[in-house]
């Protein structure tokens, strides 16, 4: 149909998804998750971080609540008011942003070899390059 919208697109579409992408047991599940990410990445203390598609914020605040500076970007504007919401209410500092992530197909990253630490039985650790 012309002048319709792709789902992703609609707002109804993501508020109706909002109770099952953001339960209660989820967003608490949202610091192991936090752990295993900063340690797969091996992301330094304070660094700088970009969230996309934050939603809530939950993943966002629990960096924010560590100590990084957070960037959480989604298209949900009422997804984006909560997780502001929950940040003020903590006294977090996160930038949010209200974008399509789509703009991100303008840029491409690379995956560097996995490697693991010298006699280590760990999980590799991935780097990302990002580049314009």
């Amino acid at each position: 149909m012309a002048g319709t919208k792709p789902w992703h697109e609609e707002d109804a579409f993501w508020t109706e998804l909002e109770p099952i992408l953001f339960t209660e047991q989820r967003i608490g599940a949202a610091a192991e998750q936090v752990d295993q990410v900063l340690t797969l990445l091996d992301v330094p203390p304070g660094a700088t971080v970009l969230d996309l598609a934050c939603g809530v914020g939950r993943h966002s605040l629990e960096l924010a609540r560590r100590g990084y500076r957070v960037t959480g970007v989604d298209r949900t504007s009422t997804y984006l008011k909560k997780g502001k919401e929950r940040g003020e209410s903590e006294g977090l500092s996160v930038q949010i942003g209200h974008w399509s992530l789509r703009w991100c197909v303008r840029y491409s990253y690379s995956v560097s070899t996995p490697t693991r630490p010298p006699n280590s039985t760990s999980s590799p650790i991935i780097r990302r390059t990002f580049t314009q």
